[in-house]
């Protein structure tokens, strides 16, 4: 046999088994190759509260990304006698400069979420980081859309 496994090894590229390994293999003890995940005995943990927390967060972003997308693409809609019609103007005339004004410290924090936050909240802090960028999105695009200029709200970070 070990005659056989050296003339397959030496016509392929197949590495030689040593020979503890074929004296287990020939006596039926086997051991696993790649390791393997040990069955836990515990409970599994309760995360329904931590996945309806998700869930909530998931829908409150998608709700502002909808007011979003809808003050770019569907301001003209709104008649002018609107009360939002003010807001949804300022909105509209600042979006862009507040979007990548406001998008590197959440896009750095998302990156790194998986480091200050414990591995089974991952997704949690990414939604929270993700909501909260799009909240910043609307004060700057109102702060933008009123006729304040990136470099002067810059200025009045700094002095501070």
């Amino acid at each position: 046999m070990q005659r056989w496994i050296a003339t397959i090894a030496g016509k392929s590229n197949l590495p030689i088994m040593p020979s503890s390994r074929l004296s287990q293999a020939s006596s039926g003890k086997q051991e696993a190759i790649l390791p393997v995940a040990a069955l836990s005995s515990g409970r599994i943990p309760d995360n329904s509260r931590a996945s309806k927390c998700e869930v909530v967060l998931f829908y409150l972003c998608v709700t502002a990304l909808l007011i979003l997308f809808g003050s770019i693409y569907f301001r003209d809609l709104l008649p002018p006698s609107h009360p939002l019609e003010p807001y949804v103007r300022l909105l509209h005339a600042g979006i862009l400069s507040s979007l990548w004004a406001s998008l590197p410290a959440p896009a750095l924090l998302f990156a790194c979420a998986p480091y200050f936050a414990q591995p089974e909240r991952v997704t949690l802090v990414r939604y929270w980081i993700y909501l909260l960028y799009m909240v910043g999105v609307v004060v700057g695009a109102l702060v933008f859309g009123s006729g304040v200029s990136v470099v002067e709200c810059g200025m009045a970070a700094c002095n501070m």
